[in-house]
């Protein structure tokens, strides 16, 4: 998490910020990182160096995700075809798993995230179940038998589209569900000011940031109780709360 920005601290103390804007204490320190807005016109998206290989075993995702989009857009996949895609379509949290040649699985969640509030947007698979979840909710589950081949390589692109809008704190576990897997986070809390590394929450490089500069990314300070990222510009409701 970036450390406190001296020139955000200026700002907030001349009072340079709208009325509006609230920073509370929180134990340990204010909670603040950067947030980056994805536009699908400027085919920004992140790739990943090194592929997360599952293939059929037992695995959980999930991703904190803000968008106002109704157009087909992805969240995270695969870059081969009919392997793995989260993404939403007209809205809608959908699923798709594949094992290379054909989905076995096109899972429709049911629940519209387009309403400009941050979701937590996941996914798992416990053997042969199938769970959607969306606010740490399980919104929909199915079984299928046959086996499939996941991959994930790319966050906020696939075939289906470009995405527009914010994902962050991106989590995969492997080798199990989070409560026995090994997880990767990705923050995505870069400022872009100095390199397009993406990185991983013990600091190492895991991938780039593509079309991406610093210009789409903004700090920002979680306020009210964990229920609202907020920045110089703009406020983000939290669904659920953090």
């Amino acid at each position: 998490m970036p450390a406190f920005d001296p020139a955000f601290d200026i700002a907030y103390e001349a009072g340079s910020f709208p009325p509006a804007f609230e920073v509370p204490t929180f134990p340990g320190g204010l909670i603040q990182r950067y947030i980056t807005s994805l536009s699908a016109a400027g085919l920004m998206y992140y790739s990943l160096s090194e592929p997360v290989f599952i293939g059929n075993n037992d695995f959980e995702v999930e991703c904190p995700s803000v968008t106002v989009s109704t157009a087909t857009q992805s969240i995270m996949s695969c870059s081969m075809d009919l392997i793995f895609k989260v993404l939403t379509i007209s809205g809608v949290v959908w699923v798709l798993v594949g094992d290379g040649s054909a989905w076995q699985r096109q899972i429709n969640s049911g629940v519209s995230i387009d309403d400009g509030e941050s979701h937590v947007v996941g996914f798992r698979k416990t053997s042969s179940t199938y769970e959607i979840l969306v606010d740490d909710v399980v919104v929909t589950s199915t079984t299928d038998p046959d086996p499939v081949s996941v991959i994930i390589d790319r966050i906020g692109l696939s075939s289906s589209g470009y995405f527009t809008g914010e994902l962050y704190d991106v989590k995969i576990w492997t080798g199990g569900d989070r409560n026995t897997g090994t997880m990767l986070h990705i923050p995505i809390d870069e400022d872009w000011k100095t390199s397009t590394d993406l990185h991983d929450a013990e600091g190492n490089v895991v991938g780039s940031a593509i079309n991406i500069t610093e210009d789409e990314a903004e700090f920002y300070t979680l306020i009210d109780n964990g229920t609202a990222w907020q920045s110089a510009t703009r406020t983000i409701p939290i669904a659920g709360g953090a």
